[in-house]
């Protein structure tokens, strides 16, 4: 049973499809290969989790040209590709190394292509295009496997949220709250940075160990500056080097804060922090764009929800139902600042619940 369902998987897999299609031929493994090692390549100049048109990369098994090559271009720059965001095109690979790009593409010829294997990426999927038929390749649901980076953080922000922060069980996320309940957030005066400070620590400490970030090497970090006019740093600057990407995450949070050393207890707005958390972040980005024109950047706001119903500095415990009232109120952020639904580099900014103790 155990050897059937082996056998099972490998005949589902993409690469045992891409060889039956081709009759067994082992051309079509090393154009696979090929391929694979060009989109490794290719991806560093080019965000398919971006991109929202076609696009093809093929190698024919005798390196003939598909299409004119005086209708193409020697990509001899692949930062070209770094704008990248929309519209059909197609590369093309030799065994010489020399790679050739087109625009505007009759796509009719990669489908009907005989001796040759196309990858193509479009709406989130991956797939490879075998005699006319279309092989898919599992989906993560968002941008492509083969540069999983940003999805692999978008993965890493989410397990935080349920792992570290909804029930503080991160000892220096816990540093962040003024009382064992989790009712208000600590305050330390004017200069401090608290409860921020802790929360920038934990998040800091949760992504540098994280295997899903670990495909390609990495650095993680605190209060990155970008903009020398601008002496205020970024909080947490994800940086991998060989992908040629950096994200930048700004965290913010809301809620009723009391300073440990004043007793004075102010609330942390809700829509003014998002607000002011996404335009900053904003500038962030920016500024990065203007210091690092050929890195691949990606804009995050984290905020941590710590809001709860009928509560003020006096307050010692909370019941269930008003420690947790805020659990599924999202915030809306003004119109002007919804920047993510104009540019892919933004998400839509990310709300972490953190839970009290209720009675």
């Amino acid at each position: 049973m155990e050897e059937k369902i082996r056998l099972d998987n490998i005949s589902t897999h993409y690469t045992f499809k891409i060889f039956k299609s081709f009759d067994n031929n082992p051309l079509s493994l090393k154009a696979l290969e090929v391929i694979t090692k060009s989109l490794k390549e290719l991806y560093r100049f080019f965000e398919p989790a971006f991109f929202t048109g076609n696009f093809f990369l093929y190698k024919h098994f005798n390196d003939e040209f598909l299409y004119s090559k005086t209708t193409g271009e020697l990509l001899y720059d692949r930062n070209i590709l770094i704008n990248k965001t929309a519209g059909d095109f197609a590369i093309q690979i030799f065994e010489t190394g020399e790679t050739y790009i087109w625009y505007n593409i009759d796509k009719t010829k990669i489908y009907e292509a005989e001796n040759t294997l196309t990858y193509h990426f479009t709406s989130d999927q991956d797939s490879y295009i075998a005699k006319g038929s279309e092989i898919k390749v599992a989906s993560e649901g968002k941008g492509s496997n083969y540069a999983p980076y940003f999805v692999n953080l978008s993965k890493a922000l989410i397990a935080f949220k349920h792992e570290r922060v909804f029930r503080s069980t991160c000892p220096t996320f816990r540093k962040s709250w003024n009382d064992p309940k989790y009712i208000a957030f600590a305050g330390e005066g004017s200069g401090n940075n608290a409860p921020e400070k802790y929360i920038q620590e934990s998040l800091h400490e949760f992504l540098r160990t994280q295997e899903s970030l670990r495909g390609i090497a990495f650095e993680c970090s605190r209060e990155h500056n970008f903009d020398s006019d601008k002496p205020k740093p970024v909080d947490v600057r994800m940086l991998w080097r060989e992908a040629n990407r950096h994200a930048l995450i700004e965290i913010k949070y809301t809620g009723l804060v009391i300073n440990k050393n004043s007793g004075k207890s102010r609330f942390h707005p809700d829509q003014a922090t998002f607000d002011d958390g996404y335009f900053q972040v904003k500038g962030y980005y920016d500024s990065a764009l203007k210091d690092h024109p050929t890195t691949i950047a990606k804009a995050l706001l984290v905020v941590i929800d710590g809001r709860r119903s009928k509560v003020n500095k006096s307050t010692q415990t909370v019941n269930e139902v008003d420690g947790m009232f805020y659990k599924d109120v999202e915030v809306e952020i003004s119109a002007d600042k919804r920047y993510y639904q104009d540019n892919p580099a933004f998400e839509k900014p990310i709300r972490m619940f953190a839970a009290p103790i209720t009675n």
